[in-house]
């Protein structure tokens, strides 16, 4: 709620806002918060509120920003790639993807979990960090939330095709 009520307030004219929600209640709760914000009548028809997980929405529309509140280290590490492919599948080249991360949670539920519970921790943890080193272009810690965030941006890698035909990475320039 409180990201996508930052996010309604600075949806420029022309763009569209896709909400993705697992969780039926609380998708009609964005429905409800969509339709009841201030400023936003000429710009309903810019957002649209999805009940599905984010693997399961179809489309053709390439994203130049994402935002996750998904907290990761409640999945499975099978998951989170699923996931975190499917963002990269949905943004267009040279488009970010944001997401966010409670600084310490990690640490106090591997103290206060089982060893399988704390190894599929640590796993999504490396597999995040995998992500981080291949497409992060920043990280930083909002330390006036409760518990701190860490914050952290990935850029999808611009593509051109080569002289045989396949795709290949090239580099940001815009960094």
């Amino acid at each position: 709620g409180s990201v996508t009520r930052v996010l309604l307030s600075r949806i420029p004219r022309g763009s569209q806002l896709d909400i993705v929600e697992a969780n039926t209640h609380f998708a009609a709760h964005l429905r409800h918060l969509v339709h009841g914000y201030p400023n936003l009548l000429e710009k309903q028809e810019q957002v649209r509120v999805h009940n599905m997980f984010v693997e399961q929405l179809t489309t053709d529309r390439r994203y130049d920003v994402i935002v996750s509140g998904l907290p990761f280290t409640n999945f499975s590490p099978r998951q989170v790639e699923e996931i975190m492919g499917r963002y990269l599948d949905l943004l267009r080249p040279g488009g970010t993807l944001t997401y966010f991360s409670y600084c310490g949670s990690r640490w106090v539920r591997t103290l206060l979990t089982s060893r399988p519970e704390a190894r599929r921790q640590r796993d999504v943890k490396g597999l995040l960090n995998r992500y981080h080193h291949q497409y992060a272009v920043g990280c930083w810690t909002v330390w006036g939330n409760l518990p701190p965030a860490q914050v952290w941006q990935l850029r999808r890698p611009t593509e051109a095709v080569n002289a045989s035909g396949a795709l290949t990475a090239q580099p940001d320039i815009s960094r």
